[in-house]
């Protein structure tokens, strides 16, 4: 369900989903990391240098998800976190790095975990082998989304973080999961927060009862995206992470949240960052500052999915779609698929480009099934 009042620009390289969802829609870019670097999370292989559609950022390690399915991680590996299985080298289609271990979603709605197992939190339930949509991992402990909007947890219940509210057992759109608590997105916008409140991470303000469109959680910090494109942030206090900045209080198109510090990609592909910064986590390269496509923030450090290619611009509005892309980007044709789950069917745009302002546009016409889009170049 899109907010009435949502609009946002998104830039992306290979495909957008709409309308928004659970699923990682893909685009293609390499990772930029930064910040602490003792266990060589910030070291980016070569194979995750291009070909990236989705990144994750554990507590010292960084994960990966490749566009042919297959998972990277690197960093911090005493628990086997950064060991990734056979299962996890295909079909994957997303991913969540906790702080021992690591998350993968497969394209077929069941769900791999490995790394630390102390809680019983990469033991995947029988609930979790089938029709999941979101995964996100905690410290000891895993949340999974279903497509019947029901949230499933398991692993660490000391804080009752794997106790399912019956307010969480339908109507989810979205899920995130801190250090001991967990907060989800239900579809009328308001956002639910349960478990450990050592620093107040599960006191939802009044303003994120309303007009949420995003989430995330770290630690003993709660974030959430309004639809008018600002940032809220509760819990612990201690480093500022709090303190939302005048430039993340419009234009953001999405967050996440580190152990200690936030980041934001606004609409214009540029970050923000604010918190602790005794490791430079929050200290943005030039490199991750333009195009950049994804963030992920981690216990120390932090990483961006930056692009190379020509950019796809989304607006969403009151009365719809807007794709539009530069008339420099000559030969282009818009492509859309219904799911990105292999193999994946892309099909011309049945709308004609017009040119407006130097820019190729189409409005798609509106659909209640979810549609992801691309530019392709013969």
């Amino acid at each position: 369900m899109i907010p009435k009042k949502l609009f946002l620009s998104i830039k992306i390289l290979l495909a957008i989903q709409w309308p928004p969802g659970s699923a990682h829609a893909a685009s293609s870019g390499a990772v930029v990391a930064w910040g602490a670097n003792y266990a060589h999370q910030t070291n980016v292989p070569i194979a995750a240098q291009t070909g990236v559609v989705a990144i994750a950022a554990g507590y010292s390690f960084s994960v990966a998800l490749k566009t042919d399915g297959s998972v990277l991680a690197w960093g911090e590996n005493g628990d086997g976190q950064t060991t990734v299985p056979a299962a996890a080298q295909s079909g994957v289609t997303a991913i969540s790095a906790g702080v021992i271990h690591t998350v993968a979603l497969k394209n077929d709605g069941s769900v791999i975990a490995w790394g630390s197992n102390r809680n019983g939190q990469t033991s995947v339930p029988t609930q979790g082998q089938n029709g999941v949509t979101a995964i996100a991992a905690g410290y000891r402990h895993t949340v999974g989304l279903k497509n019947d909007g029901s949230v499933i947890a398991w692993g660490d219940d000391s804080f009752g973080q794997s106790d399912i509210p019956a307010s969480a057992q339908s109507g989810v759109t979205a899920i995130a999961a801190g250090d001991y608590h967990n907060v989800i997105l239900r579809a009328d916008g308001s956002v639910l927060a349960w478990g450990l409140n050592h620093e107040g991470e599960t006191n939802v303000p009044v303003a994120a009862q309303t007009g949420v469109i995003a989430i995330a959680a770290r630690q003993y910090s709660s974030a959430a995206l309004k639809s008018d494109g600002s940032v809220l942030v509760w819990g612990e206090p201690g480093f500022g992470q709090t303190v939302v900045p005048l430039a993340a209080q419009s234009g953001v198109i999405a967050i996440s949240a580190g152990a200690r510090h936030i980041v934001a990609l606004k609409s214009d592909g540029s970050i923000i960052a604010w918190g602790d910064n005794r490791d430079g986590e929050i200290s943005i390269p030039a490199s991750a500052q333009t195009r950049a496509l994804a963030i992920a923030a981690g216990g120390s450090h932090t990483l961006a999915l930056v692009g190379t290619g020509v950019s796809l611009k989304v607006e969403l509005s009151l009365d719809g779609l807007t794709l539009t892309w530069p008339t420099t980007a000559v030969g282009y044709t818009l492509q859309s698929t219904p799911s990105l789950t292999l193999p994946i069917v892309w099909r011309n745009s049945p709308e004609s480009a017009e040119v407006i302002d130097a820019q190729f546009t189409v409005s798609p016409l509106a659909s209640d099934k979810a549609q992801f889009f691309r530019l392709q170049k013969p």
